[in-house]
């Protein structure tokens, strides 16, 4: 049975992204994990982010992966909370439900606006 990360990665795959980039050090107290994805499907080389979101609730000193309680999207590497679920967010019961393609369609229209922008 695939972890809701293992089914995160696997629709990115899928779904014409590929990860460039892990970050895990020397994040803020929101981020678990920030992902820098690159499109590999027309227009290739799209930037998007996701955001292994920490629950703001959550108490005490915590280990790697503890307290991840969403996946927020954004077109730029976030520099806050706000700023990682730009382009929403999808909790982690939804992605182990197997609602992983939410993610996709939240990052989705960074593509779309990439295909815009090269047809004006």
């Amino acid at each position: 049975m695939k972890t809701p990360r293992e089914k995160l990665e696997s629709c990115i795959i899928e779904n014409g992204w590929r990860i460039e980039n892990v970050q895990y050090d020397d994040l803020d107290w929101w981020a678990d994990e920030i992902w820098e994805l690159r499109s590999i499907w027309s227009p290739q080389g799209v930037p998007a982010y996701l955001s292994l979101l920490v629950d703001p609730q959550h108490e005490g000193a915590r280990r790697k992966g503890q307290g991840v309680w969403a996946v927020g999207s954004s077109g730029e590497s976030p520099a806050s909370l706000e700023k990682a679920c730009s382009h929403g967010t999808v909790t982690i019961n939804e992605i182990s439900k197997g609602n992983a393609i939410e993610v996709i369609d939240n990052i989705e229209s960074l593509r779309s606006s990439a295909i815009n922008d090269i047809s004006l």
